[in-house]
């Protein structure tokens, strides 16, 4: 059985076919172009994408989605993404529709973090936590073994642990959240800041680190410090053994030593010194092997 893979980002859709051991083929990526009709794009885009893939391939069985948001996966419905405006779209509806075979959906670090359980350096953990930085920062619980979604669903958002009352505001309406300071959107914004008119995109940014600019390696640091507050307070709280970080490449390695910093100055002693932080070995595909895995593990 072969299934296809969706990514739903902001400004791209990812797709890929995947088998049931979660070996990706035909990785291939298509730009969503922004409108004020989010929900007709983003379909209009799946379907030219699927239609393309499913027509050369019959031999795929499901389709599995990892989207950015709010997600009630039991039905398959998107309900809201924070980015595109996208609200209540039933994506198992439209594409078991014009598909008719079994789709799935899921939340894109959820997935990612049930993949890493699957397919990636966690294995044989029981209870970690996936952790994303990117132009948001979101999180995700695996605990004994399975997804922990909590009361709403909405385990894990540590973007939106506050870690500096004085701090930006946030897109959530509080302010000095950890995405507020630490996300890739927060890290150019602080570039911009002290150097108006230079407005700087993170992978030129991480560019000029790998240049020797010491300023903002200074700037992803304190970034890693924030993180490693926030990702203190979580592990502390349930007692997870394991960070697994994820996200833009090469954010992680610039935020490293912060992180660390951050979790041995908040972290409770004993939980501290036992936290393992460890990079997804799934690399810039963990959300298509996260579609993969829900696909795999539905019904």
């Amino acid at each position: 059985m072969d299934i296809l893979c969706l990514d739903i980002g902001g400004t791209k859709l990812s797709g890929a076919i995947a088998d049931e051991n979660g070996n990706l083929r035909s990785i291939s990526t298509v730009p969503l172009f922004s409108g004020q009709d989010a929900k007709r794009i983003v379909m209009e885009a799946i379907f030219d994408f699927a239609d393309r893939v499913i027509d050369r391939n019959p031999e795929i069985k499901r389709i599995g989605i990892s989207v950015p948001g709010l997600t009630d996966s039991e039905k398959g419905i998107w309900i809201f993404s924070p980015f595109s405006g996208i609200k209540d779209l039933n994506l198992r509806e439209r594409l078991g529709e014009r598909y008719n075979i079994p789709i799935y959906a899921e939340n894109d670090v959820n997935s990612c973090a049930l993949a890493e359980k699957r397919f990636g350096v966690c294995k044989d953990e029981q209870n970690f936590m996936w952790i994303t930085i990117s132009y948001g920062i979101g999180g995700s619980f695996v605990i004994n073994g399975s997804l922990f979604k909590g009361t709403n669903g909405n385990a894990g958002e540590i973007g939106h642990i506050v870690v500096d009352e004085n701090g930006p505001a946030c897109g959530c309406g509080n302010k000095g959240c950890l995405e507020a300071v630490a996300s890739c959107n927060a890290i150019e914004n602080a570039y911009l800041a002290s150097h108006p008119g230079e407005k700087k995109t993170v992978e030129e940014l991480i560019a000029k680190t790998f240049m020797g600019d010491n300023e903002v390696a200074k700037m992803f640091y304190d970034a890693g410090y924030y993180v490693g507050k926030a990702a203190a307070s979580a592990a502390t709280l349930l007692d997870i053994g394991t960070l697994v970080f994820g996200g833009v490449q090469m954010t992680y390695e610039l935020m490293e030593d912060g992180i660390a910093a951050g979790i041995d100055r908040f972290a409770f002693r004993k939980t501290g010194l036992l936290i393992k932080k460890r990079k997804t070995g799934l690399g810039n595909q963990a959300a298509l092997y996260g579609a993969a895995t829900v696909a795999l593990n539905g019904d």
